[in-house]
């Protein structure tokens, strides 16, 4: 009868420490369970972050490229126009003698005047003045066409 109570307490013994075991491993798992949400949360938040960052600082170079480009292209068809009417009062398109003198002081007042426009849009950086600029050379455009 020793014996059987002394197993029977062994027995009883072992099962106490494999119930506490199952309910340490429970603890752990739900507290590591918390802590993965968590680093998983904070590392979301940093990533989106630096993407968020990085997206910006890339909009903002493309936004500058976009607009030097703009005024480059701009600046070319200005120049392109003055000597296309240049090469046209050199042939003889234009009109006659005093004439062409006339309409190359013409010419050559419109390109300081776009140059000037070209200037202020350069250092305002704004789309305001590039308009103000295309619509004003085609105004002086039709004029000249006109002469």
């Amino acid at each position: 009868a020793c014996a059987s109570s002394s197993a029977s307490g062994l027995f009883s013994g072992a099962d106490q420490v494999a119930r506490l075991l199952g309910e340490m491993e429970a603890e752990i798992r739900v507290a590591f369970d918390a802590r993965l949400r968590l680093l998983s949360t904070e590392l979301r938040s940093e990533l989106l972050g630096e993407v968020s960052t990085r997206m910006a600082t890339v909009e903002a170079r493309c936004h500058g490229a976009e607009a030097a480009m703009g005024a480059e292209l701009r600046r070319a068809a200005a120049d392109l126009g003055v000597r296309m009417r240049t090469l046209e009062v050199s042939r003889g398109n234009g009109e006659g003698g005093g004439g062409n003198s006339k309409y190359l002081s013409d010419l050559m007042e419109e390109r300081r005047y776009q140059r000037s426009l070209e200037a202020a849009d350069s250092a305002s950086g704004t789309q305001a003045s590039s308009k103000t600029m295309v619509s004003t050379s085609e105004g002086q455009t039709s004029s000249s066409a006109k002469r």
